[in-house]
């Protein structure tokens, strides 16, 4: 008997990038898994939130020691709002919307809030690429955006 195995690439799907992204994915595609992904997403994008501040951190005490007290309060001004974004992240309701409830949502609105979220991760994942580079301006801009991506979240799953 011959058997003849064909290996079949598969695009990934939104469900696969989002599993990506998380240490111990187990899966938002089940219903009782997605309180545990989420979690699991919100602390992992969190880290690096807190990274992200970490770094601004010493990039303020290096302007404080240089005296560039102008470029000290933009960076704080980045660094207060980084850590306002990351307890909206950190600390958005679980288990309490619609989002988690038994009742049906379809799968065309789990997809969007499945796409916010990976948007939310790239946009973490681009200020972080910003810090390396110390483009402040352009932070500033994808804080911008950021903030505007989670209250939208947030709107979409009040809806629930």
């Amino acid at each position: 008997m011959i058997f003849i195995y064909l290996h079949m690439v598969r695009k990934k799907n939104i469900f696969d990038k989002i599993g990506s992204l998380i240490p111990g994915y187990r899966g938002y595609s089940e219903r009782e898994g997605r309180r545990n992904t989420d979690k699991a997403l919100r602390e992992e994008l969190s880290k690096k939130m807190y990274e992200i501040e970490k770094k601004i951190n010493c990039s303020i005490e290096d302007a404080i020691l240089a005296k560039h007290f102008v470029f000290m309060k933009n960076l704080e001004k980045s660094r207060k709002k980084i850590n306002t974004l990351n307890s909206k992240i950190k600390y958005s309701p679980q288990g309490s919307t619609g989002f988690f409830s038994d009742e049906e949502i379809k799968e065309d609105e789990l997809l969007k809030v499945y796409e916010i979220d990976l948007d939310v991760f790239n946009l973490i994942s681009q200020i972080e690429q910003k810090i390396i580079d110390e483009n402040f301006v352009v932070i500033e801009d994808l804080l911008k955006d950021l903030e505007k991506i989670i209250f939208d979240r947030s709107i979409f799953i009040s809806k629930f």
